[in-house]
């Protein structure tokens, strides 16, 4: 059984079902395991330059349903790609090849200090921080 879930999603509506699926998931897991679970959506795939209708609605719709979500986003980025297609880590990447590594990598920093600070106020008890899904 999982300390924490990450559910990752896309601005799309067959995402938001899918991630509703797994907070479900997760959910039912604390009914069952009788001990919280703290979860949290992040968004990947976003567009940098600016915030579409279709990311909007999502964001609404999961204040709405009271999901927790992290703030940072995952940015589409041609060096995220670049990772997988060249079996190489963000700082291995060579800038001058490939575009936006750097703010792949601050993006990727971001989201990492987010995620780890999520973690300890989960671990201390501090609710308010930590927003869980029950």
């Amino acid at each position: 059984m999982s300390d924490f879930a990450i559910i990752p999603m896309q601005e799309s509506s067959l995402d938001s079902r899918q991630a509703a699926r797994a907070i479900a998931l997760v959910r039912d897991a604390i009914r069952i395991s009788r001990r919280d679970i703290p979860a949290r959506v992040v968004l990947t795939r976003v567009s940098a330059a600016v915030q579409s209708r279709d990311l909007r609605a999502v964001l609404r719709t999961l204040e709405t349903n009271k999901v927790p979500v992290f703030h940072t986003h995952i940015v589409q980025r041609a060096a995220y790609r670049a990772v997988f297609s060249y079996r190489l880590s963000l700082a291995e990447l060579d800038p001058k090849a490939i575009s936006g590594v750097e703010a792949a990598i601050g993006n990727a920093q971001a989201f990492t200090d987010e995620v780890v600070a999520w973690m300890r106020a989960a671990r201390a008890g501090k609710v308010e921080e930590a927003a869980h899904v029950a």
